[in-house]
């Protein structure tokens, strides 16, 4: 019900005034809804809809308008979007028609489409985006192919940089040395990026963004001295790992922003809302064109 008058009401909107200019519905006094003898009119149908999805509504909106002039619901689009159906409904088991409701959807037709192909869209899309723009986002992320050691002393750490040295192999030392604190320290190869930022330590992204070749790194410490690293640079071939490379930068919400700001400005977005323009002025201001 909500989404249907959500539709309806986004149908009736007008705008007063040009000069900061508010949305507001047309007839807002006519009756929409009749409960019993209380009567629920335009105006506070509307009034409630943009407290509770306001800003979150326009701008999905706006992005289904991007995705559909820039990507086409392809079978592998489709396909990948089902799979996701499917994992779903095997975590949730009989809680999953539940998991619906909460959500908002009424049925898996219109979960698989209003929400799981639309995010394949926009997985294809920063592909996209990423690729146009290749040699800027690679300076900016220097993606790269590591294998890392972490251990939790500089006596550990130095143990494993000597066997290192002797020639062992490094998947070998870090299987005897290494903590997996994370998927990314277990000692096997990974291609990471700045959109890892936030699982490796800035020491780490520092190296890396400065590194010119391939081998194993001096130790590197964290701020606390609480771990200890080797990282050895497998490859900075970026074309040989490219795949990889753009599937970690992808998960940059920085690059999601970089994104949206090229289309929406593309595509001319203007605003005449005064609310809006304020609220993209303060936290998206990157998306704005006036």
């Amino acid at each position: 019900m909500k989404k249907y008058l959500l539709a309806l009401v986004l149908g009736l909107l007008v705008l007063s005034g040009c000069k900061d200019a508010v949305a507001k519905v047309s007839n807002p006094k006519e009756t929409l809804i009749t409960i019993g003898n209380q009567k629920v009119t335009k105006e506070e149908v509307y009034e409630v809809l943009n407290r509770q999805d306001g800003f979150s509504t326009i701008f999905t909106d706006i992005r289904n308008v991007i995705l559909e002039k820039e990507v086409e619901v392809t079978d592998e689009i489709r396909t990948a979007a089902e799979a996701k159906l499917e994992a779903e409904k095997k975590e949730y088991g009989d809680d999953f028609a539940d998991y619906l409701e909460v959500n908002g959807y009424a049925t898996e037709d219109d979960y698989l489409n209003q929400y799981l192909i639309p995010a394949e869209k926009v997985s294809h899309l920063a592909e996209s985006y990423i690729d146009e723009n290749w040699e800027k986002v690679i300076t900016a992320y220097y993606p790269t192919q590591v294998q890392i050691i972490e251990c939790d002393s500089l006596e550990k750490i130095k143990e494993a940089q000597h066997k290192l040295t002797d020639g062992e192999k490094f998947e070998d030392v870090a299987a005897a040395y290494t903590l997996k604190s994370d998927e990314l320290f277990d000692g096997k190869t990974h291609t990471v990026s700045a959109a890892d930022s936030s699982k490796l330590t800035s020491y780490i992204t520092d190296f890396l963004k400065s590194a010119t070749k391939e081998g194993v790194s001096e130790v590197i410490e964290n701020s606390s001295g609480s771990k200890f690293y080797l990282v050895n640079i497998v490859s900075k071939d970026v074309l040989s790992y490219k795949k990889a490379a753009v599937d970690s930068i992808k998960k940059s919400s920085d690059i999601t922003s970089e994104m949206y700001s090229h289309y929406y400005k593309k595509y001319g977005f203007r605003t005449y809302d005064i609310s809006l323009y304020n609220y993209m002025k303060q936290y998206y201001p990157t998306y704005l064109n006036q």
